[in-house]
């Protein structure tokens, strides 16, 4: 998929999405989030997720 025009963006224009500041597709890793945010990042994004979700039913899983 990385090398699809079709689903990597690739023919959005530059303005819209710049490929040659991140690519929108990149291997992914179970769990990598954890690299990727502090504790703090991560207590932040758990605050704004569960204001956001409240009243929600769905049930989602953030570990295996």
């Amino acid at each position: 998929m990385r090398k699809n025009p079709m689903a990597n963006y690739s023919t959005v224009p530059t303005e819209m999405m710049d490929h040659s500041i991140s690519p929108f597709m990149r291997k992914g890793i179970v769990g990598d989030w954890k690299s990727a945010f502090t504790v703090a990042q991560n207590e932040r994004f758990d605050a704004h997720y569960a204001e956001k979700m409240a009243g929600c039913k769905l049930d989602f899983r953030w570990q295996l």
